[in-house]
């Protein structure tokens, strides 16, 4: 759980398989999140039951398209994965975003072309807003997790 809130908000994006335009396509996106359900203690035997945490929306567009809008709940797992079919006509950009139920928001793009099909996944540069729940992510991690890729 501390990787997923070092790494709040990160993602990795990929096209299950080769690349094909205007055929459905298999898209895989997974965002680094603890997903903490309010409703049990995060350590065996403890009482403390932390208040919910978890992602409540993401919306996916293709070349500025909207093509998926999921409301999210605490019942989705902790780094949550999302898998679904898209039929692109040319090859673009899919941008992820999302928000959490502290009001961070997080988004994360991906170019989608015939080069890069079926490629290993890949962190991809997000821009993060900052607020008062998520200070505690310091320059050196970025750097660090940045420097491994």
């Amino acid at each position: 759980m501390e990787d997923s809130k070092k790494l709040l908000g990160k993602m990795k994006m990929k096209v299950v398989g080769d690349l094909a335009l205007n055929e459905p396509n298999l898209m895989q996106i997974k965002v680094r999140h603890p997903n903490i359900t309010g409703m049990a203690p995060l350590r065996i035997g403890s009482r403390v039951i932390p208040p919910a945490w978890f992602v409540d929306t993401l919306e996916i567009e293709y070349n500025g398209k909207l093509i998926v809008k999921a409301l999210l709940t605490f019942s989705v797992s902790m780094d949550p994965a999302l898998r679904f079919y898209f039929v692109p006509e040319k090859e673009g950009v899919m941008t992820v975003k999302g928000t959490d139920t502290k009001k961070n928001e997080f988004s994360s793009t991906h170019d989608i072309n015939l080069k890069c099909s079926g490629s290993v996944n890949s962190y991809l540069s997000i821009s993060v807003k900052l607020h008062l729940s998520m200070r505690h992510l310091h320059e050196k991690t970025t750097k660090k997790f940045y420097n491994r890729i």
